[in-house]
């Protein structure tokens, strides 16, 4: 299958996720919460596949190990998505959480590329 079609399935899939996730902790569904965590573990692990999935696909060659990237880069994604987000814009009234959400996939997507770039670099 085109890289080009598989990156828009990925999106659109992951983008109706996003947009589930999100109606499921704004209606306080219980099976979303881990205690008062806002539905953060949630999203971190919708992330963590995220970058699974991303990565498995879209890889040309080194399957494994850059699905073993992949899930390190979803976990630092993750990380300094929200931390950057909380720092810069804890006394906004914004929804931080989504939009950390949104910025992991996007940092995701971008690390993707710069270490398939570096491989085909670096290539021996």
């Amino acid at each position: 299958m085109n890289r080009k079609i598989k990156f828009c399935i990925i999106i659109i899939v992951f983008l109706f996720i996003l947009i589930f996730l999100q109606y499921k902790i704004d209606s306080y569904d219980m099976n979303y919460y881990h205690g008062k965590d806002n539905g953060f573990v949630v999203r971190f692990e919708s992330i963590l596949v995220f970058s699974l999935v991303f990565f498995f696909f879209m890889s040309k060659s080194k399957v494994l190990i850059n699905t073993i990237i992949g899930f390190f880069i979803g976990i630092l994604a993750t990380i300094l998505s929200f931390l950057f987000l909380a720092i810069c814009f804890e006394d906004c009234n914004i929804n931080i959480e989504l939009i950390s959400h949104i910025l992991s996939y996007i940092i995701t997507i971008l690390m993707f590329f710069w270490v398939e770039k570096f491989q085909l670099k670096h290539k021996t």
